[in-house]
């Protein structure tokens, strides 16, 4: 008779309301070390004090690069394992659900993204992750041609890409403003490289 295999996960959603946290993690920044501690890729977390008819509580999204079981994370953390949610969805849905800023979660609380305490610039994360969102579904309202400069512009396609999706003319009549609109992407990407 074979073992069972054991299930193991790259993505865990701690809920909780603080004061059912136990010592020695009773707080969202002793979560977040302890995230950092116990391995944790990335993490982020915040409190949700602002959603409608629900207690305040805590959301913790953690990350790890070599998958884990639920029961040895939550042991770790000093927590029920039943406050501990497998995230079956994307890891960039998990962090945007902190803020609410997920097609299920669009109606609830919109938090501010400097709220949120994460081991990367989450703010920065998300401004990135809310432009994808837009150029991967422009809206019927858009000019297509500038909805392109606009996805050129912070980096979700390529210059060729755009060429590709442009008829002749309409190429022979925007192909200067291509070529302005990669050349500031590319200084906004050197300007970053100086800042690290």
């Amino acid at each position: 008779m074979s073992e069972k295999k054991r299930k193991r996960y790259h993505n865990f959603m701690l809920v909780q309301q603080p004061q059912y946290l136990l010592p020695p993690y009773d707080s969202l920044e002793k979560l977040l070390s302890r995230a950092e501690e116990i391995g944790a890729e990335s993490y982020a977390g915040m409190l949700h004090d602002k959603d409608e008819g629900e207690a305040e509580h805590i959301h913790l999204f953690m990350h790890f690069r070599n998958a884990r079981e639920v029961k040895p994370v939550a042991k770790k953390i000093n927590i029920a394992p039943e406050r501990l949610q497998i995230w079956d969805e994307s890891i960039e849905n998990g962090y945007a659900y902190l803020t609410h800023r997920t097609r299920k979660a669009q109606n609830d609380f919109q938090y501010a993204p400097n709220e949120v305490i994460a081991n990367f610039d989450y703010s920065d994360w998300l401004e990135q992750y809310e432009t994808k969102q837009k150029c991967s579904k422009p809206s019927a309202n858009s000019n297509q041609i500038n909805f392109l400069f606009d996805c050129l512009y912070v980096g979700v396609i390529t210059r060729e890409e755009v060429e590709k999706r442009l008829t002749g003319s309409e190429y022979a009549k925007n192909h200067k403003k291509i070529e302005d609109v990669w050349a500031k992407r590319l200084q906004n990407l050197a300007e970053e490289r100086m800042k690290q």
